[in-house]
C-alpha cells in the first residue's frame, strides 16, 4: 500500500505539470474518472440475474445478458454497439419486453458509481487552467445515462462527451480517435488523453500523435500484486502451484473486496520534502581533439608547439533538478545524452563548467566497473581497499566482510586476483561494498546490467531496503523494465538538455515512443 500511496503522488506531480502543456485534456470515463464500486464489471449482470431471477423467474439471466453482447458484437458491421442493440436481440430469443429489465440494468450501473479521487483532482485541475476537456468511452449505455453517471459524480463540465456505442466508432479500432480529431479540428500534438487500457487508451491514441498517459485500473494493479504474492509463495515452496484462491462469486465478496482495493490504490502520501541532490543551471564543457593523435610522443610535441585543434563540446547544458531524501530517480537518454558526466558530477568526480551541486551526506558510487579497485589485488584485498575509497573504516569493513562476499556469491574466491574474474563477478562484489552500509546516495551507472538475472534480483530487493533506509538512488539503465521498476521518478536527458522529467513510467513510455528504441 506505501508503494502506491509514492506512486500516486508522482503521478498528480507529473500529471498536474502536463496538464499545462496541452489544450485538450481527454479522460476516458469507467475505471480512470468513474469506479464500479465492485470488483469485477461482469458483477453488474450478476446483481441484474439475481433481479431477473425474482422477478421473472428466468434463471442465469446474466450469463445471458453477457453472452448477448458478445453475439450481437459479433454481428455488427460497427465498431461498437448501444444497450439498445443488446437487449433487442435479448426480446427477440426469450420473447418477453426487455424495457423493465434494461432500466433495471441503468439503475444498477448509476447505483454502483463513485468518483476517483485521484482523477477527479485531475479533473478539477484541467478545468481551474480552462482546458477544453472530452470525455471519452467505449461503452454501450446511452450518452445521457453516461452524462447521469458523470453529474453524479461530479463531471459536469466539459467540452464534449463521446460514447461509441452511439457514435459506431471506438477507440479500440482508432476510428473514434480519428472522428474527434475531424470533427473537433484538433491538432494532435496539442491532446493529452489518459485512460487505464494500455492499447485503446494508450498505443492506439499515440499512432495518432496523441500524447497518452496510462493509468492502470485500480482492480488490475491488485490482480497483479496477488499474482506476485502468489508466485513468490510458490517459489518459496509455501503453497503449491493451482491450491489457493482468494475469490468467489458472491456479490458480497465483490463488494467488500472493491473497497479494500479503492482503499488501497487511492491513497496518497508525499514523499520526504528534504531535498539532498540540487542541481542548478549545470553545464559541462569537454575540449575534443579535432584531429587523430596516435601515440602520446606526437601528442606531447603537437601540445608543445601548440599545434593541437580542440573543439567544444558541451556534455549539459544548463540542467537543473532536484531529487528527495529517499527517492529513486532513473535517467534516461540516448547514448551521449549526458547521463554519465551527471552521474560523475554529482558524485564529485567532475566539477561542472558553469552552475552548481549541492548534495547532503555520504556518496556510494557505482559509475565504473572496477573503479576504485586495483585488479592485481585479491577480493579480499579489494574490500578494504575499496571501502577506504567510499570513506568507511577498517573496523567497518571487518564487521561487514563475511556480509560482503556472502552477498557477492564469492566465497570461494576470496583470495584470488580480481583480474582473473568476470565482469558480473567485480560487479557484484562492487555492489556488495557500496552497500553494506547505508549509504545517504547511491549511484549506480549501468553496473546491474552485466549480472545475472538472480544477482539483478537480489540487488532490486537490497535497493529497497536501503531506500525504505532513507538512501537516495540515482540510476543509469538502457533497460527501460528495470527503470521503471526501480524508480519513482525519471529524467529524460537529450543532447546534454533535460527535455522531461515525471513519473517514471510516463517519462519512460515518452522517451521509448520519442526514439522508436
Amino acid at each position: 500500500m506505501e508503494e502506491y500511496r509514492l506512486k500516486n503522488y508522482y503521478m498528480i506531480e507529473t500529471l498536474e505539470r502536463e496538464i499545462q502543456k496541452y489544450e485538450y485534456i481527454s479522460f476516458d470515463i469507467f475505471d480512470t474518472l468513474v469506479i464500479r464500486n465492485l470488483l469485477m464489471p461482469t458483477d453488474v449482470f450478476k446483481i441484474l440475474g439475481q433481479y431477473v431471477k425474482e422477478k421473472y423467474g428466468i434463471v442465469g439471466f446474466e450469463y445471458i445478458r453477457e453472452n448477448e453482447e458478445k453475439y450481437v458484437r459479433q454481428q455488427s458491421e460497427k465498431d461498437d454497439i448501444g444497450l439498445e442493440e443488446i437487449y433487442q436481440s435479448i426480446e427477440e430469443k426469450l420473447d418477453i419486453n426487455c424495457e423493465e429489465i434494461k432500466q433495471k440494468e441503468i439503475e444498477i450501473e448509476i447505483g454502483c458509481i463513485s468518483p476517483n479521487p485521484i482523477m477527479q483532482d485531475l479533473y478539477l485541475q484541467a478545468l481551474q487552467q480552462k482546458k477544453k476537456i472530452l470525455l471519452i468511452s467505449d461503452m454501450y449505455l446511452p450518452t445521457k445515462v453516461v452524462e447521469d453517471i458523470l453529474k453524479k459524480c461530479g463531471y459536469s463540465e466539459f467540452a464534449k462527451l463521446f460514447i461509441s456505442g452511439e457514435i459506431g466508432q471506438s477507440k479500440w479500432t482508432g476510428n473514434l480517435y480519428k472522428f474527434i480529431i475531424e470533427s473537433e479540428a484538433i491538432q494532435p500534438k496539442e491532446w493529452l488523453h489518459i485512460g487505464d487500457n494500455w492499447t485503446s487508451d494508450v498505443e492506439v491514441p499515440r499512432c495518432y500523435g496523441i500524447t497518452a498517459y496510462f493509468y492502470k485500473a485500480l482492480r488490475e494493479r491488485y490482480f497483479d500484486d496477488e499474482r506476485v504474492k502468489k508466485d513468490m509463495k510458490i517459489q518459496e515452496g509455501i503453497l503449491i502451484q493451482g491450491t489457493e484462491t482468494d475469490q468467489n462469486d458472491s456479490i458480497e465478496y465483490s463488494l467488500k473486496k472493491s473497497k479494500e482495493i479503492f482503499d488501497r490504490y487511492t491513497s496518497i502520501k508525499k514523499p520526504n520534502e528534504e531535498v539532498i541532490i540540487k542541481v542548478d543551471n549545470v553545464s559541462m564543457m569537454f575540449n575534443m581533439s579535432v584531429e587523430k593523435v596516435d601515440n602520446l610522443k606526437e601528442y606531447i610535441i603537437k601540445f608543445l608547439k601548440r599545434e593541437l585543434m580542440f573543439k567544444e563540446f558541451w556534455a549539459l547544458t544548463d540542467v537543473s533538478f532536484e531529487i528527495k531524501k529517499g527517492e529513486k530517480i532513473g535517467l534516461v537518454g540516448l547514448n551521449g545524452s549526458g547521463k554519465s558526466t551527471m552521474l560523475k558530477i554529482v558524485s564529485g568526480v567532475l566539477k561542472p563548467t558553469k552552475g552548481s551541486v549541492t548534495v547532503k551526506g555520504s556518496i556510494a558510487p557505482l559509475i565504473e566497473l572496477g573503479a576504485g579497485f586495483d585488479m592485481n589485488l585479491s577480493a579480499r584485498e579489494n574490500v578494504f581497499l575499496n571501502g577506504a575509497i567510499l570513506g568507511y573504516s577498517r573496523g567497518d569493513m571487518e564487521k561487514y566482510y563475511d556480509e560482503i562476499i556472502e552477498f557477492a556469491e564469492l566465497e570461494n574466491f576470496q583470495d584470488v586476483p580480481i583480474k582473473n574474474f568476470s565482469s558480473g563477478m567485480i560487479a557484484r562484489l562492487g555492489f556488495a561494498i557500496a552497500t553494506c552500509r547505508v549509504p545517504d546516495i547511491l549511484i549506480i551507472d549501468e553496473i546491474l546490467s552485466v549480472g545475472d538475472f538472480e544477482f539483478q534480483q537480489k540487488c532490486h530487493k537490497r535497493m529497497e531496503e536501503l531506500t525504505k533506509e532513507g538512501t537516495t538512488v540515482l540510476f543509469v539503465s538502457h533497460s527501460a523494465n528495470d527503470i521503471i521498476n526501480m524508480c519513482d521518478k525519471v529524467i529524460w536527458l537529450n543532447k546534454g538538455k533535460l527535455t522531461d522529467l515525471g513519473e517514471a513510467e510516463y517519462i519512460v513510455g515518452k522517451y521509448l515512443n520519442k526514439n522508436n528504441v
